[in-house]
């Protein structure tokens, strides 16, 4: 089962994962689970604006560590590999969709916990990482705010190939609004 934590531009004052909710989330991934989220604030309110608990989820349990309130672009870097594999740039919200992205988070892996970075952005810096235990990916802008939606659907089709345990094969490529086919296969015992 994965999980996905979409969380736009909720920051301190909506609480990104409420002390209920890190406990819940704790929980769900220690049973083996697989969460895949995505928010502006997310490092700004755990991380730079937390607890003391609220730093140890983000760092050891998200597996990401805050490193600046600003990327200062729209953009996504190409990349030709990675553990999201290729991947075109990608320009999320300026306000020209539905918000302006003003201030996406520039995270890196935690220390101690064997992540890498799954994402960057065109300045460089990085804008996804993915847990070393290969269970948590997080990025430091909304998923939903990428402007064409072509780049969500591919996007989010490789976080769920790369988080899914089930073996899911789409027919063809996700078109909102559109029914989508996938087969869906269960390993012998």
């Amino acid at each position: 089962v994965c999980v996905g934590w979409v969380l736009g531009q909720e920051s301190t004052y909506d609480e990104t994962f409420s002390a209920i909710e890190q406990i819940r989330v704790s929980i769900y991934l220690n049973a083996g689970g697989r969460l895949f989220f995505s928010g502006a604030e997310v490092g700004w309110d755990l991380d730079l604006f937390g607890s003391t608990s609220d730093r140890a989820f983000y760092e050891q349990t998200l597996g990401q560590d805050y490193v600046a309130d600003d990327a200062n672009t729209y953009w996504t870097q190409a990349q030709a590999t990675g553990p999201l594999g290729v991947l075109p740039a990608m320009m999320f919200d300026d306000g020209t969709l539905r918000g302006d992205i003003a201030y996406p988070d520039v995270v890196q892996p935690a220390a101690g916990t064997g992540g890498q970075v799954a994402l960057l952005y065109a300045t460089g810096t990085t804008a996804g990482v993915l847990h070393g235990n290969g269970r948590v990916l997080g990025l430091g802008f909304p998923l939903e705010s990428l402007l064409d939606p072509d780049h969500r659907s591919l996007l989010m089709g490789r976080i769920l190939a790369l988080l899914c345990p089930l073996p899911l094969r789409p027919q063809g490529m996700p078109q909102l609004g559109q029914t989508l086919t996938i087969d869906l296969a269960f390993p012998a015992s």
